[in-house]
């Protein structure tokens, strides 16, 4: 049996008077907190009640308007895309709010990120989405899937449109193909010398692409030597950054922008769609990660449509478990240069 407490307290606004009775309307925001209370062993701890817990905010207690226990139970059998007989009567299309306050359910909105996913990471999300549907998921709670490429959006409520909703999750496909060729370039690198102009980030590259001679380069430079261009040291202080390499910046950081826009607008949306959904609610992106570009506004956008809904946002990595960077991966070309030994394995 796994447990998860939901907790709620009230923050008020201090009402504001002004000269002549002129009176403001106030508001009341109710502050959800999702808590889930595992012993030493990690096994989660039942029959806990409202008065087991405190909540205070800077210092100050704050009282708890709702109690909620959500107790889900075990799944029957393990995570599978078997299919589950089928409930007698028709499916709903379209879902509605009409008694909702009395529907016990939880609201999630799973972002399936197509648009950064490849095929590979994309079979891996699918299986992660069928392990929560058959583990985490209970009746009654409502599911959304939503892929940031804008293909998919689809409500449903469990468990009645299950397999509609394991039917359309098995069409959903990863776009992304990563660039295996000599000219390759991480999105990070594109960022950092498009757009900061990072000089050590460039000089990383273009020892990458003097081993596989890309655009007529050349491995001249000793291994133990400093090659890092530095400004004095070109003609008018110019040419820092290889206008080559700048232009491979350009258009893979180009790239990586229209991507995490996608991303990010259909967070954003997502989460907004949940805003007067009851109950518990959460959207939970897969995805194998994108740069934190501060010249996005969609990372305050989703942070404000998660504050206003009170939502809470999990992130999945579609990859799986990894160690080390890109260059260190197999399908890297070519020879790592000892001065970027250290880069190429970090973890």
């Amino acid at each position: 049996m796994c447990t998860a407490l939901l907790l709620a307290g009230w923050l008020a606004l201090t009402s504001a008077q002004a000269p002549g009775d002129q009176r403001f309307r106030t508001g009341v925001d109710l502050v959800t907190v999702d808590v889930v209370v595992l012993d030493g062993k990690g096994r989660p701890v039942e029959g806990l009640g409202r008065d087991d817990f405190t909540i205070s905010e800077d210092g100050r207690r704050q009282d708890i308007s709702e109690f909620q226990a959500v107790a889900v139970a075990p799944p029957a059998r393990s995570a599978s895309t078997e299919a589950r007989p089928r409930e007698s009567g028709r499916s709903a299309v379209i879902s509605t709010n009409a008694g909702a306050a009395a529907t016990p359910g939880r609201a999630f909105a799973i972002v399936f990120d197509d648009v950064n996913l490849t095929r590979a990471q994309a079979d891996e999300a699918r299986k992660a989405v069928i392990h929560f549907l058959d583990a985490a998921a209970s009746p009654d709670d409502t599911v959304s899937l939503v892929t940031t490429g804008g293909t998919v959006w689809l409500t449903a409520r469990l468990p009645h449109d299950r397999e509609r909703l394991l039917a359309v999750l098995s069409r959903v496909q990863g776009r992304f193909v990563p660039d295996t060729t000599a000219e390759r370039m991480s999105d990070y690198e594109a960022m950092r010398i498009h757009e900061l102009g990072d000089s050590t980030v460039e000089a990383r590259v273009r020892r990458r692409y003097e081993y596989n001679r890309v655009n007529g380069l050349e491995p001249k430079r000793p291994q133990d030597q400093n090659d890092a261009p530095r400004i004095g040291e070109t003609r008018g202080d110019v040419g820092v950054i290889a206008a080559y390499i700048h232009s491979r910046a350009g258009a893979t950081y180009s790239l990586a922008v229209a991507r995490n826009r996608a991303t990010l607008d259909l967070l954003a949306r997502a989460v907004d769609s949940l805003r007067l959904a009851p109950g518990r609610k959460a959207a939970i992106l897969l995805s194998k990660g994108f740069i934190y570009d501060t010249n996005l506004r969609g990372f305050k956008d989703v942070s404000r449509a998660a504050r206003e809904a009170n939502v809470a946002i999990f992130f999945v990595d579609a990859r799986g478990l990894e160690a080390g960077t890109s260059q260190s991966a197999a399908e890297a070309i070519g020879q790592t240069d000892a001065r970027d030994i250290g880069w190429a394995t970090a973890g």
